[in-house]
């Protein structure tokens, strides 16, 4: 498994190699203190992290929060919404 920090500025996902990843990790086990997460995309298929409390317990909610996260999807604006 990479070693490393997983991070998420908001808008993206990066593994601990620090390259982009093309959507946010799957949650596969979560024990509460411990996560496993899938990888997603071309680089990263098959990659697994094993994510513990331990490691930085200061901002561990966060990171559990920003897993289960949906993506915000933006309202169309008006002009998307008149079909002629």
């Amino acid at each position: 498994m990479p070693m490393g920090a997983l991070s998420w500025d908001g808008r993206v996902w990066r593994s601990p190699n620090a390259r982009e990843l093309d959507g946010a990790p799957i949650v596969r086990l979560d024990c509460q203190r411990w996560m496993l997460v899938q990888l997603q995309g071309a680089d990263h298929a098959g990659d697994w992290l094993w994510l513990e409390a331990a490691t930085d317990r200061l901002h561990w909610a966060d990171l559990r929060r920003a897993l289960y996260a949906r993506p915000v999807v933006p309202d169309p604006q008006p002009s998307e919404l008149i079909h002629e």
